[in-house]
Parts: structure tokens; C-alpha cells; sequence
């Protein structure tokens, strides 16, 4: 984990990594089997629904730092000035 107060690197101190890793997304899976057998219908449609989205997730996760290095680039300064430095410090 990165604690962008401090500007340093945390080792991880569970299972899950972060948010969107790939043992974030098997964990979600894991925990969705059980409803999937015991639900039909709308729930496990919707059911299915938050795992496709889990898995969207997990997989494109780190284009969104490119994708919000990009926004910051093109964002003007007046803008910039109103969000907090710790926020956006490391897409610039």
C-alpha cells in the first residue's frame, strides 16, 4: 500500500494486496459461489453481474492511473489549485 502522506510504501498485511489485485477478484469469487448456488432468478443475475464487473475491474485497474496521469496533464492549474496536493501529487 502507498500512503501518499508520507510518500512511502506500506508491505501488505493481509491477503488481499489492493483493491482490484487478482486475489481481491478470486476472494469476491469465492465469497459469490455460495449465493450463486443458493439464489436464482434476478439476485443470481445480479449476482453474475458484480463478478463481470469485479473481473472489468481487476483487469483494467491499472490503466486507470495512466488515465488519470492524462487528466491531470491536460487539467488547467485553476482547477488543479482546488484539489489537494496528497491527491495528485504522484500524477504529475
Amino acid at each position: 500500500m502507498y500512503e501518499h502522506l508520507r510518500g512511502r510504501w506500506h508491505r501488505p498485511r493481509r491477503w488481499v494486496r489492493y483493491d482490484g489485485s487478482p486475489e481481491d477478484f478470486l476472494l469476491g469469487s469465492a465469497l459469490a459461489l455460495p449465493a450463486l448456488a443458493a439464489l436464482d432468478g434476478p439476485a443470481r443475475a445480479a449476482i453474475v453481474a458484480l463478478v463481470v464487473v469485479s473481473a472489468l475491474y481487476a483487469l483494467g485497474r491499472r490503466t486507470l492511473v495512466d488515465a488519470g496521469e492524462r487528466v491531470v496533464a491536460v487539467t488547467p492549474e485553476s482547477v488543479l489549485a482546488a484539489v489537494p496536493e496528497t491527491l495528485i501529487e504522484d500524477l504529475r
